[in-house]
């Protein structure tokens, strides 16, 4: 299954892989303001993201590794996999939106 999903998306995962067999660290943070956490919490991700943000700087959004990255940091790219990537496969990654915290004054107030 992860062979014929490849094909058709080089260096990145389906969502069942980011549940069940990703290494379980999350994607680095390469930009933006850094999501602030003690160390004693536990930080849950989707496809490597953390989701919990309490504040995002909308001028200067957190940007993470792109998955292409965190795969061959941890040797899980396929055969081959590594040498159909294009510069565009390893562009870093904005928080999604649907990470943004849901209330539009909890970072607009913030940053302003």
């Amino acid at each position: 299954m992860i062979a014929r999903y490849v094909d058709a998306h080089t260096g990145k995962r389906p969502f069942m892989f980011w549940r069940c067999d990703a290494p379980n660290e999350p994607r680095r943070q390469v930009g933006g303001e850094p999501l602030p956490f003690a160390n004693n919490v536990r930080v849950y991700c989707e496809r490597g993201i953390p989701k919990d943000w309490l504040h995002v700087n909308i001028n200067d959004p957190p940007r993470f590794e792109a998955q292409c990255t965190f795969l061959a940091r941890f040797g899980v790219l396929l055969d081959g996999e590594i040498e159909r990537l294009t510069l565009a496969d390893q562009k870093p990654e904005e928080l999604p939106t649907e990470f943004w915290p849901r209330d539009e004054t909890t970072y607009a107030r913030h940053y302003r």
